[in-house]
């Protein structure tokens, strides 16, 4: 939730008892703020919903990514609940992506404490949740990059880090195309600016 808007639901249950909650209409003044904020929130989602297929390509047959999962769509990890005929369309693409969208933004607002959600801006908010749809819940979870969030502390040379990623065979190595990637969420965090031509 944005904090503008946690402050004035405070504010309102605070000097207002429930009948007159009830019978007050909110001021044009907290609509607007509400309005603005939920266009902002829906523009950075799409914003990351539109960038996922430029990185991560989209198939319609399954593939074994780099990680050795296997996949299918713009970086959908095929798992037993997926009831899927092959090859997939691109209607199911997108219900693909934006089913886990949502999911990682659910891991997000069920699982980050409400002192962090009310210090993060949006623009942080999906930049976060765009690197745990990319890395992963249980990898993000156990992270030294969620314990510097929740600090508060900066990021930068944490974030960089999840550029590795282990082969088949077990060996580590670097993705530079990922490093990009990164890069990219970062700007995102500190700036508010998502950058989704080809080259990021």
């Amino acid at each position: 939730m944005n904090y503008l808007i946690y402050i004035l639901i405070t504010l309102a249950i605070t000097n207002s008892s429930k009948d007159e909650l009830i019978k007050k209409p909110l001021l044009h003044q907290e609509i607007e703020i509400i309005k603005k904020s939920q266009e902002k929130e829906n523009a950075y989602k799409d914003s990351i919903i539109r960038f996922i297929p430029i990185h991560e390509g989209i198939k319609y047959m399954s593939y074994s990514c780099s990680a050795g999962h296997t996949t299918i769509g713009a970086g959908h990890v095929i798992t037993k609940k997926d009831r899927l005929t092959y090859p997939i369309t691109a209607e199911q693409v997108d219900s693909l992506i934006l089913a886990d969208v949502e999911k990682a933004e659910y891991y997000f607002e069920h699982n980050m404490p409400e002192r962090v959600k009310h210090r993060l801006k949006e623009h942080q908010k999906w930049a976060i949740v765009h690197l745990i749809f990319c890395k992963g819940i249980g990898n993000f979870n156990k992270s030294t990059l969620k314990k510097l969030i929740l600090a508060g502390k900066p990021i930068n040379g944490e974030i960089v880090k999840w550029c590795y990623f282990h082969t088949p065979g077990g060996k580590l190595v670097r993705s530079e195309w990922s490093y990009n990637i990164r890069l990219v969420e970062l700007r995102m965090y500190e700036t508010g600016k998502l950058n989704i031509n080809k080259n990021f």
